[in-house]
């Protein structure tokens, strides 16, 4: 009995160490969600208690902790604190409106994942091709490389990517989080959220030192509403 109890007492603690790590990466989160620092620190509490009460403190199923879900707690709740401060009843501005939108959780985490694992050129390559439907000689010709480089560095992301989605716990982090890695990230949602590619490629110019034109480019969000 007192094993059990002491089991589930060290499963609880670490639950919640892990939920505190999280901390950091969803303030980011909110920042960019509310783009304010008074809305984004309320707002991550409010998704941290949230998450405390429902997977941790009630004992549901802990295996669901995660950076998405939690983005997913907090994006719901920003939802509906922005609805109680609007008097109409019409569609907000600041509620995602097209279907890609509504998965802004799960986008964010993608984007994660994309920058913390993946080298710049293989992130970009990765947006370029599978989420804006650029062909191949397009990418070639915008970032100046040949088609080999581009399916070979597409290759080599689909094999990393393989890695995670089959469920291996640990990949090797390219790059950590700073500050560079957040615009960067920021700047993927942006143009997935205008629908303008030519944002993420001038970001990746200003940030990485490219030299590489513009363009404009069509995009599917069917990777990402399968993810």
């Amino acid at each position: 009995m007192n094993t059990k109890l002491g089991t589930e007492s060290s499963i609880h603690e670490e639950n919640i160490a892990t939920l505190m790590n999280m901390y950091p990466a969803l303030k980011r989160y909110c920042q960019m969600l509310t783009r304010n620092g008074w809305d984004a620190e309320d707002l991550a509490h409010e998704a941290m208690e949230k998450m405390y009460q429902r997977y941790i403190h009630q004992k549901a199923d802990q295996s669901n902790i995660s950076r998405a879900l939690l983005y997913k707690i907090a994006h719901n709740h920003w939802i509906d604190e922005v609805r109680k401060r609007s008097k109409e009843n019409a569609t907000l501005k600041s509620e995602p409106s097209t279907d890609p939108m509504k998965i802004l959780p799960e986008v964010y985490s993608i984007c994660e994942l994309l920058v913390n694992h993946l080298t710049p050129q293989q992130t970009v390559i990765f947006m370029l091709k599978d989420i804006f439907q650029f062909g191949m000689s397009d990418i070639a010709e915008q970032l100046n490389m040949t088609e080999g480089a581009i399916k070979a560095s597409l290759f080599r992301t689909r094999q990393h990517l393989k890695k995670f989605t089959d469920g291996v716990d640990e990949l090797k982090l390219i790059h950590t989080e700073s500050e560079q890695s957040r615009l960067f990230c920021e700047s993927i949602i942006q143009s997935i959220r205008q629908e303008q590619p030519r944002i993420l490629i001038r970001q990746y110019k200003k940030l990485f030192h490219q030299q590489v034109p513009m363009c404009k480019g069509s995009m599917s969000f069917s990777l990402l509403a399968a993810a």
